[in-house]
């Protein structure tokens, strides 16, 4: 049996997928959830992700490299 290789995630050496990317960022700006209150939210879920990690990964997922 082979395993098919996980896609690559957006941000490389970190464990987020885009679908998580993409929740956090839509809970920020659409549903008006800041990071302390969504780290909260997901303490209670079971997932503890502290604040700064999720502002972290919201400021990586909205920067351009432009020397591309």
């Amino acid at each position: 049996m082979v395993q098919a290789k996980a896609p690559a995630h957006l941000r490389e050496g970190s464990w987020p997928t885009e679908a998580l990317l993409a929740q956090i960022a839509v809970a920020k700006h659409s549903e008006h959830l800041a990071p302390n209150r969504q780290a909260v939210v997901m303490a209670r879920r079971g997932v503890p992700i502290e604040r700064s990690v999720l502002a972290d990964w919201m400021g990586r997922t909205g920067y351009v490299d432009r020397a591309r």
